[in-house]
């Protein structure tokens, strides 16, 4: 099973966010299977800037303990991966900081148009 971890950062906190994905690339960087860049805008589902880390369950405890510990003020959303968009960021998800909401119609938006997929 693969999961997601999406970090939220607003602008001004852009300065932690980049100092976060340096300490995620260099302590979790081998137990990861992708690191996105730093999106400084909305987009797809999500409203406000953010980045993500992709991983398997064998590596789950160790990555949200790394993140627990250092996410600061950002909100971290981390959920399964299972093909279902909106079951995989509303159902059995996590939120370490405050929630973020999620524009679910962008899923329904992609579901007519595949193409626009952020991760393919």
């Amino acid at each position: 099973m693969n999961y997601h971890a999406h970090i939220y950062y607003h602008p001004d906190q852009r300065p932690f966010a980049e100092r976060l994905y340096l300490s995620i690339k260099m302590a979790l960087g081998d137990c990861l299977q992708k690191v996105s860049t730093l999106i400084d805008a909305a987009h797809g589902p999500h409203p406000i800037p953010t980045f993500e880390i992709h991983f398997d369950s064998s590596q789950l405890e160790k990555v949200r303990g790394f993140l627990k510990s250092h996410h600061g003020d950002l909100s971290v959303l981390i959920h399964q991966e299972t093909g279902d968009d909106v079951l995989d960021h509303s159902q059995n998800i996590e939120w370490l900081g405050e929630a973020v909401e999620l524009d679910f119609g962008f899923f329904e938006l992609i579901k007519k148009h595949p193409e626009m997929r952020i991760n393919q």
